[in-house]
């Protein structure tokens, strides 16, 4: 759009100088192909550059005149500029010498001082070379932001699908100590039953147990041993359990944490499972409070009810500007609530901070 109107502007322009000298043809057909090349000005800057300066140059070589610039100024400085700033450096200022030599040119064929003319065009032309120049660099700072904006979300869903897996295998570690444990108690159970048993059908059936029991004992340690690392240990401490919040929650408190804990409803026996990772959450999110909102107060509330846990951690520690807190730690959170169809929330705490809000299902 922009080669055609002034190319319009050219044909309007040529025909109603008062001061246009030489054949009007040949002079039209210059100027035309001056502002009709601007439409490749995006894609080709240096051939349009070109194109312009030796078109510029044979106007005043082979049809000398005189006739108002207007028209022609504005192209000149349009292909300056889109040389400038689609080009790289080298190109650019080839592109950008070219058209100020074909300007100067130009003046110097019109009448009056045209060398102070010429020199004064080139300083306007140089100008928005510059400019052009400027808004390469800014085109390619904001280009480079975008590509890193790119690479940092994928880095962080890199990240957080390997915290999905890590927490996967932590979960998978845990269940094997309750289930191991399960196993063992059949184990021994069976295997007293089975010296105490007469011979037949019930001791060989005792026999049977005891041995499945052993074999899937034995194979369940070998699939953790797949997913322990090879720098990591056996855990010895004992089993996270809810009711061992106090002592979970004692450290937090030695570092001058006020931290709160009540419990409501009747507390009743749960899965293990289900056990450990309520006492994880717990345990993640005020992990989390600490880490990122350097609280002076955290509450701690466990629910019991007739078919929901409710476990709720509230802080008044500060807030990022989104108001909600985000980390690998709720990734992995999310992982465990998921298991057992429950669900997680996080939002602003009544006391200023965050909350994070998690319910997991209790069978009947």
């Amino acid at each position: 759009m922009l080669s055609v109107g002034l190319s319009a502007a050219v044909l309007v322009q040529l025909t109603t100088d008062d001061y246009l000298t030489g054949p009007l043809v040949p002079i039209a057909v210059c100027s035309l192909i001056t502002t009709a090349a601007l439409f490749w000005r995006r894609t080709s800057p240096l051939l349009v550059a070109v194109v312009v300066a030796v078109t510029v140059t044979l106007q005043v070589t082979l049809f000398p005149t005189v006739h108002a610039p207007e028209v022609p100024f504005i192209a000149w400085v349009i292909t300056v500029f889109s040389v400038s700033a689609y080009e790289p450096l080298a190109r650019a200022v080839l592109g950008g010498a070219v058209v100020t030599v074909g300007v100067f040119l130009w003046e110097l064929s019109q009448p009056g001082d045209g060398a102070s003319n010429g020199v004064f065009l080139s300083f306007i032309l140089f100008g928005f070379w510059i400019a052009g120049r400027g808004l390469r660099s800014r085109h390619l700072l904001t280009f480079a932001l975008e590509q890193r904006t790119r690479e940092l979300e994928a880095e962080r869903e890199e990240t957080a699908r390997l915290a999905i897996a890590e927490e996967r295998a932590r979960i998978a570690r845990e269940l094997h100590d309750v289930i191991a444990h399960t196993l063992s108690v059949i184990v021994v159970q069976s295997g007293a039953e089975r010296m105490t048993a007469p011979p037949g059908s019930a001791r060989d059936a005792l026999e049977s147990i005891e041995r499945t029991s052993r074999e899937s004992l034995a194979e369940m340690g070998r699939l953790l041993g797949m997913l322990r690392s090879d720098d990591s240990a056996a855990d010895l401490s004992p089993q996270p359990s809810l009711s061992r919040l106090d002592e979970l929650l004692a450290g937090p408190r030695a570092a001058g944490v006020d931290v709160a804990l009540w419990i409501s409803g009747e507390p009743r026996t749960i899965q293990t499972s289900m056990d450990v990772s309520a006492y994880r959450i717990v345990q993640e999110a005020v992990t989390n409070s600490l880490k990122h909102g350097s609280p002076h107060r955290i509450d701690v509330h466990v629910a019991w009810g007739r078919d929901l846990l409710s476990i709720t951690v509230a802080d008044d520690g500060r807030l990022p500007s989104t108001t909600v807190r985000s980390g690998l730690g709720l990734v992995g959170l999310r992982e465990r609530v998921a298991l057992f169809d429950g669900s997680l929330t996080t939002a602003r705490s009544d006391l200023g901070g965050f909350l994070l809000s998690a319910t997991l299902p209790l069978s009947t």
